[in-house]
């Protein structure tokens, strides 16, 4: 008796998307978030005491009064909690706040 499996590979076909208009004027505010390998998280320098999504969120509404239209950037450790990472996001989220970037680091630096 002779058993055998068969692998179908597909290729994704991405298309990107093109940047058109111009630089916008408009002043942003930006708050830093970082997470470190550790459950700490700091916003703008801040370390906060007690991690939850509730904190988080009430940490930013009354520190950061025109936290809907400031860009928010969120970088860490790379040994950091998944976690807590996934609650600072939920935190964003239950604000309703959509400005938000991800710095990582290049792997192939030229």
């Amino acid at each position: 008796m002779v058993t055998s499996t068969s692998l179908r590979e597909s290729v994704l076909s991405i298309v990107r998307p093109e940047a058109h208009g111009e630089l916008a004027t408009r002043s942003v505010h930006h708050v830093q978030i970082v997470v470190s390998n550790e459950p700490l998280v700091h916003i703008n320098d801040v370390r906060l005491q007690n991690l939850s999504v509730e904190s988080i969120a009430q940490h930013i509404e009354s520190n950061f009064p025109n936290y809907h239209t400031s860009q928010f950037v969120l970088g860490g450790d790379a040994d950091a909690r998944h976690s807590t990472v996934v609650m600072v996001l939920d935190a964003l989220t239950e604000l309703g706040i959509e400005n938000v970037s991800i710095l990582v680091r290049d792997v192939n630096p030229e």
